[in-house]
């Protein structure tokens, strides 16, 4: 059996949730606090919302949202473009 990640990812609907999900997440955080509040809870509504853009764009793109997988996973894959340029290099020295 498929995964629901994988199945999602298969039959390109992940692009369809995350555009239905964010705007949602988006409300449910709310507009943040207002004008009264103190400084900390300004800079933490920010933070937070910063994180959900963030998640957003990961997620909306497929080359991101690969790279994410593969990071959860423990591939670096920035050592691994590296490694592989330099072996190529490596083999083509000219």
């Amino acid at each position: 059996m498929v995964p629901s990640y994988q199945r999602c990812v298969l039959t390109g609907t992940v692009e369809r949730a995350v555009e239905e999900a964010y705007p949602r997440r988006m409300f449910r955080r709310g507009t943040g606090p207002g004008p009264s509040a103190a400084d900390a809870e300004r800079r933490v509504s920010m933070q937070l919302a910063t994180r959900v853009n963030e998640a957003y764009q990961t997620l909306k793109s497929p080359l991101r949202r690969a790279v994410y997988i593969l990071q959860l996973r423990g591939i670096d894959t920035y050592q691994e473009f590296i490694a592989r340029h330099q072996k190529a290099m490596e083999q083509n020295p000219g």
